[in-house]
């Protein structure tokens, strides 16, 4: 399944009023303090990540259940998974 591309009029119509009213915000809220500028902004990144992402816990949860339910082995070849993954 592919992921959903905006239209050059959805990017006019709709993305670029939504970007334009965030920056405004993000400056209003700041009052010209870029470290709460950067702050906010990294703030709003990583929500927006998790809203497409779900939490890093509720990823390890997930991640644990699907380790569960396979029993601890590949779907493909069926070899034993390590415990964790090195430098992940």
């Amino acid at each position: 399944m592919s992921n959903r591309i905006l239209t050059g009029d959805e990017r006019k119509q709709l993305f670029e009023p939504l970007i334009n009213d965030i920056r405004a915000r993000l400056k209003e809220l700041s009052k010209g303090d870029n470290d709460l500028m950067w702050a906010l902004r990294r703030k709003l990144t990583k929500e927006l990540g998790f809203d497409e992402r779900s939490k890093p816990m509720h990823r390890k949860i997930l991640k644990l259940k699907k380790l569960a339910s396979q029993k601890g082995r590949c779907p493909v070849c069926q070899k034993e998974l390590p415990e964790k993954i090195c430098c992940s």
